[in-house]
């Protein structure tokens, strides 16, 4: 049906670049030209920011999914075109809480996310890392194998946020008078 009502307007569907995108998560199956579309649910969830990891690639994009924020690279031209590559923990759950948020964004080696309020405050949020020494949680009484640490900076700018980028490093933060250069990740850590 699709596309005999696209070639009555003169358009060539190529069935092998096609997805359907449900947006209740539904399950659906759909036939152009006798060939299935896969199909990828992203509407039921929350768009967060998107960012270059690659610059051979697509921008990634970053959506939540219930607690957590999922990072997917877009493979366009690949029969799996989307791929799941990394996750950051609860960053959902914070990200819903900060009322003044302005960006967001994440290192390309996805070693931390970010998020910046409209003036003054970024929190950085590390990836668990392993831990050098033993840890134990009081409540459970089990051993920790990593932690994950968050950062709050304070800039000394009252100046509302312009601009945020991130590095594997570093973490930059453009206000309307001065370019903040944030040091993140540092090899002795």
């Amino acid at each position: 049906m699709v596309t005999h009502v696209a070639q009555s307007y003169g358009l060539r569907i190529n069935v092998d670049k096609i997805k359907v995108m449900t947006t209740d998560g539904s399950q659906t199956t759909v036939h152009l030209s006798g060939v299935q579309i896969k199909q990828v649910n992203l509407g039921s969830n929350q768009y967060l920011f998107s960012t270059v990891v690659d610059p051979k690639e697509m921008p990634c994009f970053c959506l939540r999914h219930d607690v957590d924020a999922l990072l997917w690279q877009p493979h366009p031209d690949q029969q799996d075109m989307w791929e799941h590559i990394s996750t950051f923990n609860a960053l959902g759950y914070v990200q819903a809480s900060k009322q003044d948020k302005k960006f967001m964004t994440c290192a390309p080696n996805h070693s931390y996310s970010a998020l910046c309020e409209c003036v003054r405050r970024v929190f950085i949020y590390r990836q668990p890392t392993p831990l050098s020494t033993v840890l134990y949680n009081r409540k459970e009484g089990r051993q920790v194998g990593q932690v994950a640490k968050q950062l709050v900076a304070t800039l000394e700018a009252h100046d509302p946020v312009l601009g945020f980028q991130a590095t594997n490093e570093r973490l930059f933060v453009l206000t309307t008078k001065i370019l903040f250069i944030i040091k993140v990740n540092t090899e002795k850590e």
